[in-house]
């Protein structure tokens, strides 16, 4: 099951609210939990078992390593980190990097159980005393299939005081609207048009739009999931912060990814370029931290060389930027850092849509003519001119030019506004509603990765 599901959104989500909005406390998260591994195990009842054994297994290991910190034994603690660490990692490596099916948002809620361990070893954290609130942290549905990925020492204090109110209801429905608008009418259009223009042979042109078309797809296809995975959130009462901040407005690649994905970027921070020393060493040393993060995030995306060849495409640029090109970057028109940002960032993404190496520099050649099979395919004007409303739309939405509309105009005070946001919100979810219905073409990328 998936939050832009017919059987989520008609089924699944008015039973599971109105249940919370009955039941509180203790008991209502027990529903929550419930709720979620039903979510959860809807496609794959196989595949809920191992996320109970993951909670389990998470659990037992915070309350050893707290156990063994508080008497002093140090030493056996991170042997106890090590084990658990390791078998969780172990388990995500086997099905993420081998044949198996893959568990969709495996990902996502093993890096929220290895956050919660290191929290613990380092002191930073209490060890859950409770398994239902470790459950409820790792499980809840909202965000278990794409993140954001939510640190427990921020969520702790909201598991036993998440009233589900009107208003938190009503606001993180419009959020929820705003994602699926932004994954139905944007992602999934963008991407029957990336389809058409990256069929058969490649031209300069092709090569080009199918770069614009992919990158924004996959902008508004995560992005959107992620409005909808918060707004829902917030609906059931739980505050998660934002995952996306207009990456494609950033001046430099660093900016890009403190934009993108945020909660992935300060897990990595956190957990692996912090304890490598950071900044706080020499420049090779930091050279090597910074080498580290990318080839690891890198390798988290994906099981092929074409996700480590991506992380060492933007951990490249990002070393260039800090040690060589940073105070001349500095200097530049601002327009002219996002262009050449945008130009990177939308270019790399080639590693994510090419099945091999070979086809991606094939690729790369393309842009520049080498290999390609002329300039233009013909036919491609007409396929432009089809999809050229929502190119145009999804230009202007990776701005605050849409959004700025919308707080100022959208159930912002005054009958007559607040009639008209719901009838324009009405009708996009009737062309949400019409649109899955009737497409063939319905997919959700980060859910590989």
């Amino acid at each position: 099951m998936t939050l832009n599901s017919l059987v989520f959104m008609f089924l699944f989500l008015p039973v599971s609210y109105l249940l919370c909005r009955i039941v509180r406390g203790t008991a209502g998260n027990i529903i929550l939990v419930l709720a979620s591994i039903i979510f959860y195990a809807w496609g794959n009842p196989a595949h809920a078992v191992l996320l109970v054994l993951c909670v389990l297994l998470t659990y037992s290991g915070g309350l050893l390593i707290a156990g063994l910190k508080k008497d002093w034994a140090d030493r056996a603690a991170m042997i106890a980190l090590i084990v658990d660490a390791g078998i969780l990692i172990a388990v995500l490596a086997v099905f993420k990097y081998t044949s198996a099916a893959l568990p969709t948002g495996i990902s996502f809620y093993t890096f929220s159980a290895l956050s919660y361990l290191f929290d613990v070893y380092r002191d930073e954290e209490e060890a859950a005393s409770n398994p239902l609130d470790l459950a409820l942290y790792i499980m809840l549905f909202t965000k278990i299939l794409s993140g954001p990925i939510v640190r427990y020492k921020d969520m702790k204090p909201q598991l036993h005081d998440h009233p589900v109110t009107t208003e938190a209801s009503l606001a993180g429905l419009e959020l929820f609207l705003t994602g699926l608008f932004k994954k139905v009418l944007l992602a999934d259009v963008l991407g029957k048009g990336f389809a058409e223009i990256s069929a058969g042979s490649l031209t300069v042109g092709t090569a080009w739009l199918g770069v614009l078309f992919y990158g924004l797809q996959l902008y508004f296809d995560f992005s959107g999931y992620s409005d909808m995975a918060i707004g829902l959130s917030k609906a059931f009462g739980f505050t998660v912060e934002k995952n996306f901040n207009y990456p494609y407005l950033s001046t430099s690649i660093s900016d890009f990814w403190r934009r993108w994905h945020i909660s992935l970027g300060m897990w990595f921070r956190n957990y692996v370029y912090i304890p490598l020393g950071g900044n706080r060493c020499s420049e090779l040393m930091q050279v090597r931290n910074l080498a580290a993060v990318w080839i690891l995030t890198g390798i988290w995306h994906g099981n092929t060389w074409n996700f480590v060849l991506w992380g060492i495409w933007h951990g490249a640029f990002v070393i260039l930027e800090k040690f060589l090109l940073g105070k001349g970057k500095r200097q530049l028109p601002a327009v002219l850092g996002v262009v050449l940002t945008d130009l990177i960032a939308l270019t790399g993404w080639i590693f994510f849509f090419t099945p091999s190496a070979g086809k991606a520099f094939g690729w790369f050649g393309a842009l520049v003519g080498i290999g390609a099979s002329g300039l233009w395919k013909a036919g491609m004007g007409l396929v432009l001119r089809n999809y050229l409303i929502t190119l145009l739309i999804a230009v202007l939405a990776c701005t605050p030019f849409l959004h700025n509309i919308h707080e100022r105009f959208a159930f912002r005070g005054g009958i007559v506004r607040t009639m008209i946001a719901a009838a324009v919100y009405g009708v996009l979810f009737l062309f949400s509603i019409a649109s899955i219905l009737g497409s063939t073409y319905t997919t959700f990328l980060y859910a590989q990765f």
